[in-house]
């Protein structure tokens, strides 16, 4: 028989193809809060103007700041400005205590409220307060945010934030906290700053509940003027108002899918149609096949390229095939990939009639189909 009549092919199909004689990717705090003047004891009687309508009015806050000895070590704007990174900015401090004297004047004159004695000044109320519930918001606890607050007020100077907040809108810690935190106030004003108790119409609780609101506002994009009424709303029985931004957090991507640990050892089978030429040139024929491969595990398939990656396996081939008509052979080579989608270079061999032809092959391999194609000219042997 000569070479020429005896010969393989596998066109680049779903179906193996053999034609041959034998086969086919800080926002910094505001640093410029105004320091106001000492505010002392507050008048019983008419103040500064109560309401949203009057917010803003810098009478309201003169009309209520007298001479006073000097309040605790405050931080003034220059410490600020230098004091290091915040994620959650507050706003001058002028403006909540323009709320907090307005507060005042609300509980007075609207609610009615009789004075009462505390010992920490208007000023060191809601310099303190804010300073609490900064560390709060920037990721303290409260037994940190309320050590930090001491130790400024000991003048240890501004002490830095715990952490960055969350994304999103600010959430404020649950008012027992801050209440609590006002308690230990008064009583460090009282007894290592030797204050003299001075009226108010605000009771503790009110002050701390109150003032976390309007600062809740205000570094949830409201304004001066939109806290202040927001809370008033509130004091008045309206319920709790919307913040005047709401900030939409993305969910995070998915993690990457890992690549599956490819197996060891598998085998296939694989059944279609046989393409060919009859070595007698009567061609033309399909006749069914049967082909059944064993991969081997050679190389790769651990971690090594990052997360939800793998080496890429590399695995050896060898198998048989027959078909219908008493042709039959075998498939040797290899596959990089993996076995459900991988690229296979290899050869084919047959016998028939006593002609032995092979012919090198190359092509895609997965669970379910193999689409081959020749890379080179049949050898008879």
């Amino acid at each position: 028989m000569s070479l020429g009549r005896c010969s393989l092919v596998v066109g680049a199909s779903v179906v193996l193809v053999l034609a041959a004689a034998c086969g086919g990717n800080e926002r910094s705090q505001r640093a410029t809060p105004v320091s106001p003047s000492p505010v002392g004891s507050v008048s019983p009687g008419p103040g500064a103007a109560a309401g949203p309508a009057a917010a803003g009015s810098k009478s309201a806050v003169s009309s209520a700041a007298t001479s006073s000895p000097p309040s605790a070590t405050l931080p003034d704007a220059a410490d600020e400005a230098t004091s290091g990174a915040r994620d959650v900015a507050f706003p001058p401090r002028d403006q909540p205590l323009d709320f907090r004297i307005r507060l005042e004047a609300k509980y007075r004159d609207q609610l009615r409220r009789p004075p009462s004695n505390s010992f920490v000044d208007l000023e060191g109320n809601i310099v303190w307060t804010q300073e609490y519930l900064r560390y709060r918001v920037n990721a303290c606890d409260h037994a940190e945010a309320v050590t930090r607050v001491f130790r400024q007020l000991d003048g240890q100077g501004i002490q830095p934030v715990c952490g960055a907040a969350p994304a999103g809108n600010v959430s404020f810690p649950p008012r027992d906290q801050p209440f609590d935190f006002r308690q230990q106030l008064e009583v460090r004003y009282r007894d290592r700053l030797g204050r003299q108790p001075s009226p108010t119409y605000v009771d503790v609780e009110g002050d701390i509940v109150w003032t976390q609101e309007y600062l809740r506002y205000r570094v949830n994009g409201c304004d001066h003027l939109d806290a202040v009424d927001r809370v008033f709303q509130q004091i008045d029985g309206r319920g709790i108002q919307p913040v005047c931004q709401t900030i939409v957090v993305p969910p995070p991507p998915p993690p990457p899918t890992p690549t599956p640990e490819p197996p060891t050892q598998t085998t296939q089978n694989y059944t279609g149609e046989m393409n060919g030429i009859e070595s007698d040139g009567q061609g033309g024929t399909k006749v069914p096949y049967n082909i059944t491969m064993l991969l081997r595990l050679l190389a790769g398939g651990s971690g090594g390229g990052g997360a939800g990656a793998r080496a890429t396996p590399v695995y050896s081939v060898t198998g048989s095939y027959e078909a219908a008509d008493g042709r039959s052979g075998t498939v040797t080579g290899q596959l990089v990939g993996l076995p459900t989608n991988g690229d296979f270079s290899g050869t084919l061999r047959c016998e028939k009639s006593g002609c032995v032809a092979s012919r090198a092959f190359s092509g895609t391999l997965t669970a379910s189909s193999i689409s081959w194609g020749a890379t080179g000219p049949p050898a008879n042997t």
